[in-house]
């Protein structure tokens, strides 16, 4: 019996490969190249999560939710793939899921804006700005240094009426 051996820096170059025909916008290609390298490596996380993206993003929602699930199955601590789902949650408005995959993805990736960011854009749809603006305060308090935070903060602050906040935070976001 021989046992076949994977190849990771053939599997590296591929991914590399497809992240620059998904950046081109060549779809097909990155979608084919990803294939590939779950054929080799059917637990490669990356390819796995960046397929689910691809299906979200041409409105293939169960396709999408198997990607996302798969990468579960093999590292249940990703933080992006519960971001996704949550976001595919809120796009079938099922709000309350959605809201419970950002807050575990915000759980686990304690760096990552993007789940903040989508969480308080939920709970502003749903008018929680008091809850909303807590999600956000925590980074702005950190420092971090993002438009799209800035932006959402002073939105939320808008909308409660705390316009000095709102000005404070439209100008950090310019």
């Amino acid at each position: 019996v021989v046992i076949s051996s994977v190849d990771y820096e053939k599997i590296n170059a591929t991914y590399n490969e497809a992240l620059k025909e998904t950046e081109k916008g060549n779809m097909k290609s990155a979608k084919r190249l990803y294939q590939a390298i779950l054929a080799e490596q059917p637990n490669h996380i990356e390819a796995l999560n960046n397929l689910g993206v691809i299906a979200m993003r041409e409105g293939n929602s169960d396709e999408a939710l198997f990607y996302f699930n798969k990468v579960l199955q093999y590292k249940k601590d990703y933080g992006k793939a519960y971001n996704n789902i949550g976001l595919l949650m809120m796009k079938e408005g099922t709000k309350g899921l959605a809201e419970e995959y950002f807050r575990k993805s915000i759980e686990l990736g304690k760096n990552d804006i993007e789940p903040s960011l989508n969480l308080a854009a939920l709970l502003r749809a749903e008018r929680r700005y008091e809850e909303a603006s807590r999600v956000l305060v925590g980074l702005i308090s950190a420092n971090v240094r993002n438009k799209s935070l800035y932006l959402s903060y002073a939105l939320i602050k808008d909308e409660m009426g705390q316009y000095d906040e709102a000005i404070k935070s439209y100008k950090e976001a310019i």
